[in-house]
């Protein structure tokens, strides 16, 4: 079974090339071309439905595209089978819009599941890998705790330290600051960017949130009618960017 190789610096980490996906006869994606360079943080914005989920879904191999490439580690992922995204997964985390936690779990069986899941280390290492990773989320002391017990935040943050675990390139992220007040929303925010600064990690981000836009990225990219309209830093696409990308920047186009 062929894994994932690192790419050299200059090329992107994912390669996504005339992505078109089709679901219940509708078009979603028309035609997405976009890279994601390594070690950044970007953003991709659009109006609810126009696909963004879908896309990362597709990245991680829970839905598989009509026609196009997604190449990654010089593979292309739209064509490989569901054991062949084993290795994927351990390279390539997402964190869910509502987090995902295992309620029947505790905080710290939650972390470690990923680890035991896919053979990645033994019992003995677990309490010190999963307080690592609780620790670089700002919650440690914490694994005896259940997911019940945790507010809104502290669980988008366990979700966090579990799509970190085995230690990925890239970290997908559903709405990351989905149902979080301003306090929670900017910690997250702060949280994306300690990670790619700690860890080296890329980070692809869903967000409706233009505070995550302009503090938590280094480019936005807008879906829009199943494109990308328009890709670069939020700030000079705000300033001179397609009329349409600048007012999803400014706030007043239709989410």
């Amino acid at each position: 079974m062929a894994r994932p190789q690192p790419q050299p610096a200059h090329e992107p980490i994912l390669d996504i090339r005339g992505v078109r996906t089709v679901l219940s006869g509708e078009v979603v994606h028309r035609r997405i071309d976009l890279q994601v360079r390594p070690g950044e943080s970007l953003v991709l914005l659009g109006p609810s439905g126009s696909g963004k989920s879908v896309l990362l879904k597709e990245i991680i191999g829970l839905l598989r595209p009509t026609a196009g490439e997604i190449w990654f580690g010089g593979q292309d992922l739209a064509r490989l089978g569901e054991e062949d995204f084993v290795p994927v997964r351990r390279q390539i985390s997402m964190l869910f819009q509502g987090a995902a936690l295992f309620d029947g779990l505790s905080v710290f069986d939650n972390v470690a599941f990923p680890l035991r899941e896919q053979g990645l280390a033994g019992e003995e290492e677990l309490p010190r890998i999963v307080e690592e990773k609780l620790s670089l989320v700002g919650l440690s002391g914490i694994g005896e705790k259940w997911p019940a017990q945790l507010s809104g935040g502290m669980r988008k943050r366990v979700g966090l330290a579990r799509a970190i675990a085995t230690d990925p390139r890239v970290i997908l992220y559903d709405e990351p600051s989905t149902g979080l007040d301003p306090t929670n929303t900017r910690r997250i925010n702060e949280l994306i960017r300690h990670l790619q600064a700690k860890i080296g990690v890329t980070s692809f981000i869903v967000t409706h949130e233009l505070s995550t836009v302009f503090s938590a990225c280094d480019r936005a990219a807008l879906l829009w009618n199943g494109e990308i309209a328009a890709c670069g830093p939020p700030e000079e696409l705000r300033a001179s960017g397609p009329d349409i990308v600048r007012r999803f920047l400014e706030g007043t186009a239709p989410l």
